[in-house]
């Protein structure tokens, strides 16, 4: 179980960062953790003094600001909890980051910019998991697939791109395998947001979303996008930068990792 500690003291976005702990927790429905919410930071620490445990702690607080006798917030923290990863918000994207960095004083997890988005708050949270031992590690994310034959688990690693049209999705495998749904009753947008999330996919267009693990090259010229296995897929002109600049953030991420 990953135990999981929010402390901030505005009320509604605390209730936001909830918010977005319950959605992944319904993507994750085989991933356990627990949630507590703190309001106050010497609370947090009294939990902590007292034996409360807390494998990840997201706070809202100016860590660079000394607190307890001179000390900064995540100081005080990590000597209540060795080893506690502490993720901290900020309003400057420049000042963002979503893995460690070597010259950061304060040692922390995450540095998010604001507003939170759930897919770099899922991004961490699953590093974080991945990195303690095996039973808090998260399930991989799996499309739940509606099938004449019956409901379809398809694991992400596995999906290259799927396909809409005539509310019928059309699934192609990392083999070349196909699986078709059956007709939908929900949006396509809504079926495929848990791949979404994890960051490794993105829109081609209103109707195909690719694995970016899967695609070749960009060719802006041609307004398309090759795929392993010889695949093209046409991209809207209006769609081609957005799609690039996920490509860029994908690659940027498995650098850094």
């Amino acid at each position: 179980m990953l135990d999981i500690a929010i402390c901030n003291d505005n009320i509604t976005e605390l209730e936001n960062q909830l918010a977005i702990l319950d959605r992944y927790q319904e993507q994750r429905p085989g991933f356990s953790m627990r949630v507590r919410r703190f309001q106050a930071l010497y609370d947090l620490v009294d939990h902590l003094r007292w034996g409360g445990g807390c494998h990840l702690c997201l706070l809202d607080y100016h860590l660079r600001q000394p607190w307890m006798d001179g000390r900064s917030p995540q100081a005080v923290l990590r000597e209540k909890a060795p080893g506690l990863a502490i993720v901290a918000f900020t309003a400057s994207p420049h000042a963002a980051f979503l893995h460690p960095r070597p010259d950061d004083p304060l040692d922390l997890a995450a540095c998010l910019p604001l507003p939170l988005a759930d897919t770099d708050v899922f991004q961490v949270l699953d590093r974080v998991a991945a990195e303690l031992a095996p039973e808090v590690q998260p399930p991989e994310t799996v499309l739940v697939l509606p099938t004449p034959g019956g409901q379809r688990e398809i694991p992400c690693h596995r999906l290259a791109r799927a396909h809409y049209r005539g509310h019928v999705v059309r699934c192609v495998l990392a083999d070349g395998e196909e699986v078709r749904s059956s007709v939908l009753r929900v949006p396509f947008s809504q079926l495929i947001q848990p791949l979404l999330q994890t960051g490794n996919f993105a829109w081609v267009s209103a109707s195909c979303v690719v694995n970016l693990a899967f695609v070749r090259r960009l060719d802006k010229e041609a307004s398309q996008v090759e795929m392993d296995g010889g695949a093209f897929i046409p991209v809207p002109r209006a769609a081609f930068a957005g799609l690039r600049n996920s490509l860029e953030a994908y690659q940027s991420r498995l650098v850094d990792e």
